[in-house]
């Protein structure tokens, strides 16, 4: 791998987190409303919504990074891997390959993803 690679697969590898997040934080907000409800007091969740709607931006900009490919074959293997968090190995049985063409194939990917 070339760092500008590694480069690029860290800032794909933010969407993991950033689901991770969404999830605790839409939890907590959740959380906040019911005890809001049975304690009859008004959490406000307005900080919580903003960061959960940045956090979904950053999730997106992910998405129209890795559709800006422009090739099918090529963008599934990515999606699948940043979005979907598949290993390589479920990849390449999904698409019967082998593993070292989705690996092949990630790493071209990776030299057409734009950030």
């Amino acid at each position: 791998m070339t760092e500008e690679q590694n480069r690029k697969m860290l800032w794909l590898n933010r969407s993991r987190l950033t689901e991770k997040k969404i999830t605790a934080l839409s939890n907590t907000a959740a959380k906040n409303q019911r005890l809001g409800c049975d304690l009859g007091a008004n959490f406000n969740n307005l900080e919580l919504s903003e960061e959960i709607k940045k956090l979904q931006e950053q999730r997106t900009e992910i998405f129209n990074a890795i559709a800006a490919i422009h090739d099918d074959e090529l963008e599934a293997i990515m999606y699948e891997r940043y979005l979907v968090y598949s290993p390589m190995q479920a990849i390449a049985d999904m698409m019967h390959y082998d593993r070292k063409t989705v690996t092949r194939k990630h790493k071209i990917a990776l030299d057409k993803i734009k950030i």
